[in-house]
């Protein structure tokens, strides 16, 4: 019997290989509903926003406080010319225009944005257990991390509020005066210290980096979406968990405040910053845009990507079937041999068709390069899970539309998958994956 050998994804670690970042947006107005002009010019956009639910009158008025600031008292009106009360109706989509007797200056301060969205740096352990054992689930979300309490964490992150990016920023600014839970071991510096920290889902995680979700202390710790692609997650107007919030460990809302106001400025601002993604791995782009034509939903869930079409894939990763890595094994043992379809450039490889790869989110990614889940095309291109917590896929089939694309994955190449997926987990202990399961494994 020829010899079997497992290949894992050998770039799974933010630390190990951070990425390419990539701008895909150069603003974030594409998706807005609700545009904000001065009354004097009724052409000049000064900011926006999409009204995402639970937000309200109020809250319009004290985010343009943020980002722009009157000389005069101000007001709003809506298109009608009607007075729009700062009180606590639902914000509808539509225009506003700024009314008042003075001017109405921007602010000339920018949002500190994440540039790796994973950020540089390691969060140590201790930071890391501290939050885990805080929270016990996604503070966005609601959902529990099941069996934490047997040390198995897939898929949750634990995030600081202010990245480690910007710990010079952190220290610059004496943030650690609202720390009061300091690290056991102060070398670590406050910036880990558990009040810095939040746990949230994967998915949650690269969205609050990028600011496309923050939680506004000053309104009764609502959760505040920026993007419509969080609809799926039902977390826009939520708030925390009271248990999290009376938890004297907690971030304070000094922290809090200072990642709205951050999203604020990101979000609203002009016609808002730049949207980043972070492509994991070796990912050239044509083989990224040709995953996501054909596929344009997570082909495990079958969530669609609502906002693929103006160019915004966030939380959505075009996956290798066969990891990039080994594209020398993939050579010598020529799997090209099963690809029809090849890049239109040759000179990237038949590894980099679309034929090779498949549209994820990025919690499926990652457990599809962990071999925590594959696809049995002996079983009618059903999913078969290995772990604990992927119920939402277990025992799911492939969309026939899917199955049924030219361009899909050959079925040679789903079957490699698996068969690495049961190498991987159905061997005696001790012969399987030996990498970390740990939240900072991307």
């Amino acid at each position: 019997m020829a010899q079997i050998f497992l290949l894992f994804h050998a770039s799974m670690s933010a630390s190990d290989q951070p990425g390419q970042l990539n701008m895909i947006l150069s603003n974030r107005s594409a998706w807005r509903d609700t545009t904000i002009y001065a009354s004097a010019d009724r052409d000049k956009v000064l900011g926006g926003l999409w009204a995402a639910e639970g937000i309200t009158n109020e809250n319009l008025y004290s985010m343009i406080e943020i980002f722009g600031f009157s000389t005069d008292t101000f007001t709003l009106h809506n298109n009608s010319g009607q007075l729009v009360e700062r009180d606590g109706q639902k914000l509808q989509p539509g225009n506003y225009y700024i009314a008042t007797n003075g001017s109405i200056p921007f602010t000339d301060e920018f949002p500190l944005t994440c540039t790796n969205l994973i950020p540089a740096g390691t969060p140590v352990e201790p930071f890391r257990q501290a939050v885990r054992e805080r929270d016990r689930r996604c503070i966005a979300t609601g959902r529990p991390a099941s069996l934490g309490h047997r040390g198995w964490w897939l898929n949750f992150k634990s995030t600081h509020v202010v990245s480690l990016d910007y710990e010079q920023h952190w220290n610059d600014s004496n943030y650690s005066r609202w720390i009061t839970v300091p690290p056991a071991d102060l070398s670590h510096g406050t910036i880990n210290s558990v009040q810095n920290g939040i746990l949230l889902t994967r998915e949650m995680h690269v969205s609050f980096n990028n600011y496309c979700w923050s939680i506004n202390p000053d309104d009764n710790h609502k959760i505040v979406c920026f993007t419509p692609d969080l609809d799926h997650y039902q977390i826009a107007g939520r708030h925390p968990d009271p248990e999290f919030l009376a938890d004297p460990r907690r971030p304070p809302d000094e922290l809090l405040r200072w990642h709205f106001r951050q999203a604020v400025l990101a979000n609203m601002k002009g016609l808002g910053e730049p949207c980043l993604e972070i492509s994991l791995g070796t990912r050239v782009e044509t083989f990224r845009q040709a995953v996501r034509e054909r596929d344009r939903r997570c082909i495990a869930t079958g969530r669609p990507a609502p906002l693929g079409h103006l160019g915004w894939w966030m939380n959505f990763e075009s996956t290798h079937i066969f990891p990039p890595d080994y594209e020398q094994h993939w050579n010598d043992s020529n799997y090209s041999r099963w690809i029809t379809v090849p890049p239109a450039d040759l000179s990237h490889g038949a590894i980099n068709s679309v034929q090779n790869g498949i549209l994820l989110t990025r919690e499926m990614q990652f457990t599809f390069n962990k071999y925590y889940w594959s696809i049995n095309v002996n079983d009618n291109h059903r999913i078969m899970t290995f772990v604990p917590g992927l119920d939402e896929i277990a025992g799911c089939q492939l969309d026939q539309e899917f199955l049924s694309d030219p361009l899909r994955p050959p079925d040679e190449l789903f079957r490699w998958h698996f068969e690495q997926a049961v190498l991987a987990n159905m061997r005696p202990p001790g012969e399987g994956d030996s990498s970390s399961d740990s939240d900072d494994s991307f």
